[in-house]
């Protein structure tokens, strides 16, 4: 072969570029289909989020049970009343919600966006479970100019918001998926240069078999391992939980 064909057929070996990542459309699609497999599922949840330079701070545990049976159970947090409380999303929209503090032992009902039981940037319990986190990112991403980062092990949701005024100033946002799985890791958020909110999800147990008393706020989580259901109430706070929710280990 002459000296010449071989370097143009060089060069446009060498100038092919990789395989087109996964479009932001198609890495939803996949993970809706992800969602609706879910019949049920467990996850311990670190969590930081500033509003006005106020840091709020959790560690909580979420169950989720099709078609929209939510509970939270904060460990600790930087709140008053968080350390113990308790919170059930019920099927007529509102939060039945009971303070872990001992000054205030009945549960109350409370609007899902009443500011007693979201968090200080006005994330609802349901934003926090995979339906909602669907419906969450489809609704931003209409809203955004977005791309996929396809990273070794992860898929990166990078998106870019239009007009930060509709989404309380939110100008980006990141959500990192585990590539295998397509369950969600961890939720950045950001206003300009500042970083507003971070959020890990870990320590999925998924479609075990929950019961419905469990989304009642009596029901204790731990009993669950009585029934030979795998529960992550008996997972134990990590010290990695504690350095990414941003709390002091005097505070636990």
């Amino acid at each position: 072969m002459p000296a010449f064909v071989f370097k143009i057929v060089f060069v446009l070996m060498i100038a092919v570029p990789p395989a087109a990542a996964i479009s932001p459309k198609e890495l939803l699609d996949r993970f809706e289909q992800v969602v609706e497999d879910t019949r049920a599922y467990q996850c311990r949840i670190v969590a930081w989020s500033v509003h006005e330079d106020e840091l709020e701070s959790r560690i909580a545990n979420v169950y989720f049970k099709q078609p929209e049976h939510v509970r939270m159970d904060i460990l600790v947090g930087t709140r008053r009343g968080d350390d113990g409380s308790r919170a059930v999303l019920k099927p007529d929209g509102r939060v039945v919600a009971k303070s872990g503090s001992v000054f205030m032992p009945f549960a109350l009902s409370f609007s899902v966006e009443n500011r007693l039981v979201t968090t200080i940037r006005g994330q609802t319990i349901f934003d926090s479970v995979l339906v909602g986190i669907l419906r969450q990112i489809r609704e931003r991403l209409a809203a955004s100019d977005a791309l996929v980062k396809d990273l070794e092990d992860t898929y990166v949701l990078h998106l870019d918001l239009r007009r930060p005024s509709d989404f309380r100033g939110v100008t980006a946002e990141e959500l990192t998926f585990d590539k295998e799985t397509l369950l969600p890791l961890s939720n950045d958020t950001y206003e300009g240069s500042t970083q507003v909110q971070h959020v890990v999800w870990r320590d999925y147990i998924i479609n075990e078999d929950l019961p419905d008393e469990l989304f009642t706020i009596r029901f204790d989580p731990e009993r669950l391992a009585e029934r030979g259901i795998s529960t992550v109430a008996n997972v134990a706070i990590s010290h990695q939980d504690v350095v990414e929710s941003r709390m002091d280990s005097e505070e636990l």
